[in-house]
């Protein structure tokens, strides 16, 4: 089956499992699986010459969690609090003009984050 071993890599299958966590706020009383999913992706990206994928996943299902209103404040600026690691992760990686340009749209979805106010607090 194509790409079936890529997707037997424990980390990688920990990486999945924390980011579809942290995207539903699974554990909301459990801010360490932000920073355990963040230094992840850090651990996965290392070196790789594909890291950009991952990493700007990692960014944006934080992004998408700290937009949702429906999801806990804490857990919310939490996820907001560790955006920033991945979206400079991606800053170090080698640039092109594309990619310098989904960087400025990354860079603004960051900038209009709309934190306030849960409907679930």
């Amino acid at each position: 089956m194509p790409g079936h071993a890529a997707n037997t890599d424990p980390h990688r299958e920990t990486y999945d499992m924390l980011g579809t966590g942290i995207r539903l706020a699974l554990h909301p009383n459990e801010p360490g699986r932000i920073l355990a999913f963040v230094d992840l992706a850090d651990y996965l990206a290392d070196g790789q010459a594909d890291a950009w994928p991952l990493l700007e996943r990692t960014y944006l299902t934080l992004i998408a969690t700290a937009n949702d209103r429906l999801l806990p404040f804490a857990w919310r600026v939490a996820c907001l609090d560790y955006a920033y690691r991945p979206y400079r992760a991606l800053h170090r990686l080698p640039a092109t003009p594309a990619s310098q340009e989904r960087l400025r749209r990354l860079g603004y979805r960051l900038a209009t984050v709309d934190i306030f106010e849960s409907k679930h607090d």
